[in-house]
């Protein structure tokens, strides 16, 4: 059973960028069951007009790339015509590979901090003047953020930036606004079958073991672990939880991965390393 009461977003006017697949589409998905009204943002309109369809409850699909701020700031102008101003505001959007430093091009790592770190930007930058009173803004967030991984120098250089990016916003918009992330861990998303065959490629793995090693009890999608959020699920997306009023007083906060410290930032905001 959902420990979240029927109707919880009733109301409420949720944008999900990168919410056409994944971690992200789950989270929308559970926004629109909970009464929110629903808008995802991707780059191939096919698949936006999709997720639209799969999560149903008069979902729009936006398409626009976070790295083009002109671009999402325009579909976030489009969901505060339609819909409202906006409640909640999910920045997921992002990209990855595997590969070492010395096999990978400037290009390369410029691209993934370009999408997952400027993007995070572009999206919150942008929706400020957009959002609703006491508005929740969440970041997907990740553990090479603070854990340095072998292969990943591109996305633990992005994910710290949008680590240190929450605490900045938290800290110049807050209490106002609620700026928190979710390092959701692995989620057995399709998007891991690719990477379970990356590092069986570069660690000489048989296919699916790395996949075995890690995700011990992995949900199979985002919205598992959202409904149990409250639960004390560790994994996935923790956004319900986030988003909701009875968070107000706390930004610039990680949910997901086992907390490792907790020093007071200022008497507005708690930080909570991962």
């Amino acid at each position: 059973a959902s420990p979240f009461r029927e109707g919880l977003l009733e109301g409420k006017v949720a944008f999900v960028a990168g919410g056409t697949s994944g971690i992200n589409l789950g989270i929308a998905k559970r926004f629109a069951e909970l009464g929110a009204s629903v808008a995802v943002l991707g780059r191939n309109p096919e698949k936006a007009a999709n997720a639209a369809t799969e999560i149903g409850h008069q979902a729009i699909g936006l398409t626009a790339d976070v790295r083009d701020y002109g671009a999402i700031r325009a579909a976030m102008e489009e969901v505060r015509g339609r819909l409202g101003a906006m409640d909640i505001v999910v920045s997921g959007a992002a990209g990855n590979f595997l590969a070492p430093v010395l096999g990978m091009s400037a290009n390369a790592f410029r691209t993934v901090v370009d999408i997952d770190l400027n993007g995070t930007f572009n999206v919150f930058r942008g929706c400020h003047d957009l959002l609703a009173p006491n508005a929740s803004l969440i970041a997907i967030t990740a553990g090479q953020a603070v854990n340095p991984m072998q292969l990943q120098a591109h996305a633990c250089a992005a994910k710290a930036g949008i680590n240190q990016l929450i605490r900045v916003l938290a800290l110049e918009w807050g209490p106002d606004v609620r700026v928190n992330g979710i390092s959701p861990g692995v989620v057995d998303t399709p998007m891991w079958d690719h990477v379970d065959s990356l590092f069986a490629r570069y660690e000489g793995l048989p296919p699916g073991e790395k996949k075995r090693q890690v995700g011990e009890g992995v949900d199979h999608d985002g919205s598992t672990a959202t409904q149990r959020a409250r639960s004390g699920a560790k994994r996935a997306t923790q956004a319900v939880h986030t988003a909701c009023a009875g968070q107000a007083r706390h930004t610039a906060h990680w949910l997901g991965q086992p907390r490792r410290s907790k020093r007071r930032v200022d008497s507005r905001a708690m930080v909570d390393r991962v």
